[in-house]
């Protein structure tokens, strides 16, 4: 669940939204809602924002980026979005490559945090 917050800064207003933090513990995975379709068009296609139902906690964004490291195309994670350096038209067939991850690194962190 996202909320809108709404302020006034200076002379101008900003608005954003507020992203649950999402943590392992009561967590079955991270999920990817959609592309973000907005951040995505600022950047002209060329990085897809993929927005996910929350914003991870460090650990979680450090074996994700572990894990797609070597892959072809550049992936990061920046607040509640996993952001891709690639042409939007491959956007499906990245969805589920990009799902597969999240839930081997909720796997991977719960392994983790159960070992210690």
């Amino acid at each position: 669940m996202k909320h809108l917050l709404i302020m006034v800064v200076g002379f101008f207003l900003v608005e954003w939204y507020s992203y649950p933090s999402c943590s392992v513990s009561g967590m079955t995975c991270m999920k990817i809602l959609g592309v973000d379709e907005y951040r995505s068009r600022r950047f002209n296609g060329v990085l897809t924002y993929f927005e996910l139902e929350g914003v991870p906690n460090p650990e979680w964004v450090q074996i994700f980026e572990r894990l797609v490291h070597n892959t072809a195309n550049k992936i990061w994670v920046e607040g509640y979005c996993i952001v891709i350096d690639m042409i939007k038209n491959d956007a499906a067939q990245q969805l589920e490559f990009l799902q597969s991850k999240c839930d081997e690194t909720t796997e991977k962190l719960k392994h983790s945090q159960n070992c210690l």
